[in-house]
């Protein structure tokens, strides 16, 4: 059985698998997807729980170290506006 996949899941996966590997950050494989880190971090996720790393330790939580928001929680701002309910 042959599996074919999308020009945008190829690039992906490209992306997504150098992130695991640590060649590229997350940062700039959002930049080069044209998506948020966050999906990024969600996809590095998946891609390890579906078998991206057999065997290895399960996945760690994705850095949002070099983020704004994180550097607000840092200054001691708040990094999200408050939910309006």
């Amino acid at each position: 059985m042959k599996i074919t996949i999308g020009r945008k899941e190829g690039d992906r996966l490209v992306a997504i698998r150098a992130v695991d590997a640590g060649q590229i950050t997350q940062e700039q494989a959002a930049q080069q997807l044209g998506i948020s880190v966050r999906q990024v971090c969600r996809s590095l996720i998946r891609y390890r729980e579906e078998g991206g790393r057999r065997g290895a330790a399960p996945p760690l939580p994705c850095d949002f170290s070099d983020t704004p928001a994180s550097a607000a929680v840092q200054r001691g701002g708040a990094p999200l506006p408050p939910v309006l309910s």
